[in-house]
């Protein structure tokens, strides 16, 4: 059973005023996204996707036993629902990290993230 932290991960993403911050000096919204996408990189291979709305929602893997999670507002910032996330367990993170391996051995790394 996944656990969920309260707060979601820091980013970027705190400093957009359309998400409630300050806001940012970046020249245009495609520096602010790509800002942002690089923090999304800096979680490297802790991050589980899931597929959400026209998107993905994205959450950081901060302990594995008891599997631990920390939601990452990246992009539309969508979530899967919380029963889902519960039933989650160490297992599921360890079967997604195959497949996109598994992915990006048969198509190369470009374009999977």
């Amino acid at each position: 059973m996944a656990r969920l932290l309260k707060n979601p991960a820091k980013g970027h993403w705190d400093l957009m005023p359309y998400r409630g911050g300050p806001g940012c000096d970046c020249a245009n919204y495609t520096i602010c996204g790509d800002k942002a996408y690089a923090d999304v990189q800096d979680f490297g291979d802790t991050v589980m996707n899931f597929p959400a709305g026209d998107g993905q929602a994205m959450y950081h893997v901060v302990k594995e036993n008891p599997l631990t999670l920390e939601w990452i507002p990246y992009g539309d910032a969508w979530q899967i629902p919380t029963a889902h996330l519960r039933g989650l367990k160490y297992s599921d993170w360890v079967n997604q990290q195959e497949r996109t391996k598994a992915i990006a051995r048969l198509f190369g790394r470009k374009g999977i993230n």
